[in-house]
């Protein structure tokens, strides 16, 4: 790690990345990421490859992306390092603790990741748009919600000698945030969907968070009515078909969700709408299996790539559901009762979950950390938190994990 940089506090940690609030010789703060690979990989991230794809990742430009400035490879352990621009601002999930966003906040966060993804067109999709790397920033009409690359997969991507663009859906993870935006939102009509404006420059930095004006990636034309219009009227039809409803107890003939879409909707936000909302694929149905916690004789193990598909198939009940997946990292609930082996951490997260009380003694804290970056198998009964967004197999007993890497 440089020298020149002096760490302040530590902001976040997972099982692959470490961030650090640093400042420089000239005492301007910086976002510090040390990332962590296996062995194997970490030998194909040569300085060469690194270098390459530092490169690459700076040249990325757009004023709701905060940009990487600096990076290199440690000399002592060989993992990469990066320095992005610091932002002060609140994460998302700080902000949506106490109370849910307005109808304008969900708004504005949609604008602004949609203005990314149209900006960055095949690199969308290396995007990180998990909601606690979304940072807001500012203050009233100042306000910009910025987003990072997925820094992990991007170097982990050029490691094994393809480019990222090619790794990841596009539209998957910000699909993921708006799930998580309307699962924390003051209820929003749908078709509530604006072109994107430029985002705004906060005092004394450019839009990628340097001093001077920094061009985006592309321009985008102001909708056709102001979001602040478009809100109070989307309020008022709303209200008049309550008040409709209320009245004459019966629906308005036109749905205010179509007066909406026909009064409002610009030929650009029609084209974002369809990036943004694919047409759901139809889930395939799971084959049952019933046996128990300790038979190593499943004919088949999902993935996090078949969550959707536990979550339709199996709700919570007796059946045991197989899964094999790299632990990312184990935390704890805030009431310290339960301990999680993250196969996933973006939002919704997928997991292994052990209620300290009810498991076996071996199943200590210790042990599930000595998992951490090991592929295992997991079964154990499909468990949902309350608000819905972790999936969870619980785990009671180790015989129901085993270590296959």
């Amino acid at each position: 790690m440089q020298t020149d940089y002096h760490i302040e506090d530590l902001v976040h940690q997972t099982g692959n990345l470490v961030v650090y609030r640093v400042l420089n010789r000239d005492q301007i703060p910086f976002a510090l990421i040390r990332l962590r690979y296996d062995d194997e990989l970490l030998e194909k991230l040569d300085e060469e490859t690194f270098q390459n794809a530092l490169s690459q990742l700076e040249e990325l430009n757009h004023s709701c992306l905060r940009p990487v400035v600096d990076g290199g490879l440690d000399p002592v352990d060989g993992f990469p390092w990066i320095a992005a621009r610091w932002w002060d601002g609140i994460l998302l999930p700080d902000r949506v603790r106490d109370s849910d966003l307005t109808p304008e906040e969900f708004v504005r966060i949609k604008v602004h990741g949609e203005a990314l993804v149209s900006a960055l067109g095949p690199l969308a999709g290396t995007v990180s748009f998990s909601p606690d790397s979304v940072v807001i920033c500012g203050q009233g009409d100042k306000t910009i919600d910025t987003f990072s690359i997925d820094y992990h997969g991007w170097f982990g991507a050029f490691a094994q000698g393809v480019h990222p663009a090619t790794q990841f859906a596009t539209l998957q993870r910000f699909t993921s945030l708006l799930t998580y935006l309307k699962r924390h939102s003051v209820h929003t009509p749908a078709p509530l969907i604006t072109t994107a404006e430029a985002p705004p420059t906060l005092p004394g930095q450019g839009p990628s968070g340097a001093p001077g004006q920094t061009p985006p990636l592309v321009s985008s034309q102001s909708s056709t009515f102001p979001l602040k219009v478009l809100l109070v009227l989307s309020t008022l039809l709303v209200a008049i078909g309550l008040l409709s409803w209320n009245i004459f107890g019966e629906k308005p003939s036109t749905p205010v969700e179509s007066i909406v879409d026909t009064t409002t909707q610009s030929a650009e936000s029609k084209a974002i709408k369809k990036i943004v909302a694919p047409k759901p694929k139809p889930v395939p149905e799971i084959p049952p299996t019933d046996r128990p916690a300790n038979d190593n004789g499943f004919e088949k193990f999902y993935t996090i790539h078949d969550e959707d598909q536990i979550r339709t198939n199996f709700p919570e009940n007796d059946r045991f559901i197989p899964v094999q997946a790299t632990v990312l990292a184990v935390t704890k609930s805030s009431s310290g009762k339960t301990l999680y082996l993250q196969f996933k951490n973006e939002s919704p997260e997928f997991a292994a979950s052990i209620e300290i009380k009810t498991a076996e003694q071996t199943l200590n804290e210790a042990y599930l950390k000595s998992l951490v970056g090991k592929t295992i198998q997991a079964k154990g009964r499909p468990k949902k938190d309350r608000w819905g967004e972790r999936l969870s197999i619980v785990i009671t007993k180790k015989s129901q994990l085993k270590v296959i890497e």
